[in-house]
């Protein structure tokens, strides 16, 4: 096994002042701006969500990310906090928080899946 090594502060602080390098910003940016790697619905990724609002309109899409930026108008928070709760609820029935979660503010998570239609979420309450 090895050892985890630390770093020193002083070590730290030449490698922040250092920066990224030319060859990291390029990649960095080519990598935004990517269709299967940038914040877009086709991200490979990028699972498929199935939500409910609290009005019952059902919202099925791909790229929960992208989906709540888009979107931030119908939603009772910002997209970091409609995303970060639709997550705690999935948290949830994957049995990973201590305290049951079934919403985020009136709205429900239904079904949650991997794109090739592969089971992914335990709601899967329509075959497709």
């Amino acid at each position: 096994m090895m050892k985890k090594r630390r770093w020193s502060p002083e070590k730290r602080d030449r490698l922040s002042k250092r920066g990224q390098t030319e060859n990291l910003k390029l990649g960095t940016l080519a990598a935004q701006v990517n269709p299967k790697t940038g914040p877009f619905e086709t991200n490979e990724q990028a699972l498929i969500w199935v939500l409910k609002s609290p009005e019952g309109i059902v919202h099925e899409f791909r790229n929960l990310s992208h989906w709540t930026r888009q979107h931030a108008d119908i939603l009772p928070g910002t997209p970091e906090q409609a995303r970060c709760g639709i997550m705690q609820i999935k948290r949830s029935v994957l049995g990973k928080t201590r305290r049951p979660v079934t919403s985020w503010k009136g709205w429900t998570l239904l079904d949650w899946r991997k794109p090739d239609n592969g089971k992914v979420g335990r709601h899967n309450e329509k075959e497709t």
